[in-house]
């Protein structure tokens, strides 16, 4: 019997237990065990392995200092119609809103994992979000600093999923005007909404909007942000004033290594700018910045730094083994600083970038030199818009685009690619874009923050204001043109019926929406057409006539005919056809 009795024991210390589920709604009073007797804000003590649901509503700051137990991580999850745990007392209004957290989150424990389960990335950037989490700029520091990790060996291991992240207001006094001096004044600009103060690591935000914040920045990393990821997410409209500069992302005092920026949309960046290091002379190695966009069109106020580190050639963290790769800069600052590095450290890279502005705001110049030092970065396989630095500098593949804009629409922020931009095969992990699709998988690695998917097109371009229009007998060389209701390339040939890729003339104007050759007297005595790439139909400059001595030279259609030909001939088969658009 006690053998029985022991083995029974045995069998109950050995069995496992079972994470649970809580259950949090605004304005409840109950033990958390269901929607119906849910409590009314997140309990004191957390139980790792469990996750805790929030309904919609509206709720405080938290301190998450729970105790370790392994590797076991607490699990924070806005409830929603597919997924709230148990169906006792739900209703669907809990969870078609935002979860709203005013004050201050201050992460003390590891294994920590908060998730909106709503809203964010490519398609869905200022969601909303299932979670939303606000502080007040008037806080006295440090309570105006919006998830703030402030203890040494905690902060490991936490993610921020889907969530919404800003201050209730700008303060007055913002740049470039604005001032503040000593520690009250200037308090209402030294919050952020993410501190790390000892360097906790790895952290993860995704899937996230981070805006309106201060001087402080939106991510505040002292030391350098060792092992943080920040992906698919939205970053900026940050604010600053002559006293307290502010970035986006902010990389201060110490050693580190190992941060990745990908797949974000970084817009509105002022003061300082976009990301930048401050600090000592220790290094900030081992960055990673791809697939990302970097909109700066919407602001007014001007910032210095898109991507630097240092400030001049003697003060700030040392770069290494920085690789900016892929990225899509729209409208960027003249003169702005971009890949802009104090001297000292090796292996910085920038390659397959998009540099582009719109017409009528240049020119635009990309600064990858502070004064007085020298270039730290090594650089090529980019794209310009005609870009001063690309002229000035050069590079061996680089490609000056002219005024062409090679986006879908960006006037509604659709940068993917109306064509191909071929540029360097990189392997993994900078071989995916934003959206997944498999960057070299037509053969071409393409340039920017997105990978151009050829589709097949069924709307050849309209061919407009073709001239001259009849060339006199006699004459020995003429400079024909012609336009495209959309970008492509165009060839000719002297007779009808030669495909696009046997076509020997190239018309000058590379891909664009305006097109010309110079003609000379052995092709003004033949016939001679013109095509684009991909032929989908007929539209062919042709000679009227053979014996007539003059030329007639027609748009979009084929014609046999002038006034005194006796001997008129049509020519036709000529191909026209459009560029590769997406659809």
């Amino acid at each position: 019997m006690k053998r029985y009795l022991f083995a029974f024991l045995i069998l109950l210390l050995a069995s496992p237990s079972f994470a649970a589920n809580h259950y949090i709604r605004d304005g409840a009073s109950g033990d958390g065990s269901d929607w119906t007797n849910a409590w009314d804000d997140l309990p004191s003590t957390l139980v790792r392995g469990d996750t805790y649901y929030i309904a919609d509503g509206n709720y405080g700051g938290y301190t998450f200092d729970d105790a370790d137990s392994g590797a076991t991580y607490i699990y924070i999850k806005k409830a929603t119609a597919s997924a709230h745990g148990t169906d006792t007392g739900w209703s669907s209004a809990y969870g078609d809103g935002q979860a709203v957290f005013t004050g201050q989150w201050l992460i003390r424990t590891n294994y920590l994992d908060i998730d909106g389960v709503t809203g964010g990335g490519p398609t869905n950037w200022e969601g909303p979000h299932g979670i939303k989490k606000l502080v007040s700029p008037y806080s006295t520091k440090p309570a105006n600093r919006g998830v703030y990790f402030d203890t040494g060996g905690k902060g490991n291991y936490v993610n921020f999923k889907h969530i919404e992240m800003a201050f209730t207001e700008i303060p007055p006094d913002t740049y470039p005007s604005g001032e503040c001096s000593g520690e009250n004044n200037c308090n209402n600009w030294e919050g952020a909404l993410v501190v790390s103060w000892y360097g906790s690591n790895p952290v993860n935000i995704s899937y996230s909007w981070l805006h309106l914040s201060t001087g402080a920045g939106q991510i505040s990393l002292v030391p350098s942000g060792s092992g943080w990821t920040v992906e698919y997410s939205k970053l900026g409209d940050n604010y600053g004033n002559s006293a307290q500069h502010g970035e986006i992302i902010g990389l201060g005092a110490g050693s580190g290594s190992g941060l990745i920026l990908r797949y974000n949309y970084f817009y509105k960046w002022r003061s300082s700018g976009g990301v930048t290091c401050l600090g000592d002379g220790n290094t900030m190695q081992n960055v990673s910045i791809y697939g990302n966009i970097f909109d700066h069109t919407e602001t007014t106020t001007e910032a210095w730094y898109t991507i630097a580190c240092g400030w001049g050639d003697s003060y700030g963290l040392i770069p290494s083994n920085w690789k900016i790769y892929n990225n899509t800069f729209i409208n960027y600052r003249h003169g702005t600083y971009l890949a802009a590095f104090r001297p000292g450290g090796s292996g910085n890279e920038m390659e397959n970038n998009i540099f582009w502005y719109s017409s009528g705001t240049g020119p635009r110049q990309v600064d990858m030199i502070f004064d007085g030092s020298t270039k730290q970065v090594t650089n090529d396989y980019n794209w310009y818009t005609g870009d001063t630095y690309y002229s000035s500098y050069g590079e061996a593949n680089g490609i000056n685009g002219g005024s062409v804009n090679p986006f879908v629409n960006t006037s509604t922020q659709d940068f993917r690619l109306i064509y191909g931009i071929a540029g360097l095969s990189l392997s993994s992990p900078y071989n995916y874009d934003m959206l997944g699709i498999l960057r070299n998988g037509d053969t071409i690695f393409d340039r920017g923050a997105f990978e151009y998917e050829s589709q097949e097109d069924v709307e050849p371009p309209g061919i407009n204001n073709s001239t001259p229009g009849s060339l006199p007998s006699g004459i020995t060389q003429t400079t024909i043109s012609w336009s495209t209701t959309e970008v492509a390339t165009c060839r000719w040939s002297q007779s009808p019926g030669v495909a696009y890729d046997n076509m020997v003339h190239v018309a000058t104007g590379g891909w664009n929406t305006s097109h010309s050759a110079i003609v000379g007297s052995t092709i003004l005595s033949d016939n001679f057409n013109r095509a684009n790439e991909n032929p989908l139909g007929n539209g062919n400059w042709t000679k009227a006539g053979t014996n007539t001595g003059a030329m007639k030279i027609v748009s979009n259609a084929v014609t046999g005919n002038d006034n005194s030909s006796l001997n008129a001939a049509n020519y036709s088969g000529a191909s026209l056809a459009d560029d590769q658009c997406l659809q």
